[in-house]
């Protein structure tokens, strides 16, 4: 079960109901929202990296829809760097 919660006060409470029995005991694995939303731009941008090189070589933008996709890249691998430090 995936469930999504706010964190406040030193309390986590989740967004929508739980069908859970009162007194249960959970196992939480917390993932920042935020993190998981960079780690998807980053795959992606790989997978569209992938696309664009099985462009053809004459392909008029091909140069350049590549250098700009690995500066997306880049700078989201920088980002997530950072937020690992200040974590």
């Amino acid at each position: 079960m995936e469930v999504k919660a706010r964190y406040a006060n030193g309390v986590l409470t989740p967004l929508d109901p739980l069908e859970l029995g009162e007194g249960s005991v959970v196992e939480l694995d917390i993932a920042v929202a935020c993190r998981r939303d960079l780690d998807g731009a980053i795959a992606e941008i790989k997978r569209v990296l992938e696309h664009i090189c099985q462009l053809p070589d004459d392909h008029p933008k091909k140069y350049k829809l590549f250098l700009d996709a690995e500066d997306t890249l880049i700078y989201l691998e920088e980002e997530r760097k950072l937020r690992e430090r200040h974590r």
